[in-house]
């Protein structure tokens, strides 16, 4: 996941600027389901 962070607010900031709108809210998507996923295998 902090890859992920990084590839779209790091350095990653320009590559994902010049991703597809769709492949954008793929990856948003997916950061979102993953982030969920993660608060809930912390605090169940």
């Amino acid at each position: 996941m902090a890859a992920l962070t990084d590839f779209m607010r790091g350095d990653g900031s320009e590559a994902f600027a010049m991703l597809s709108d769709k492949t954008k809210e793929e990856l948003r998507t997916l950061f979102s389901v993953l982030n969920t996923d993660l608060r809930h295998a912390i605090n169940p």
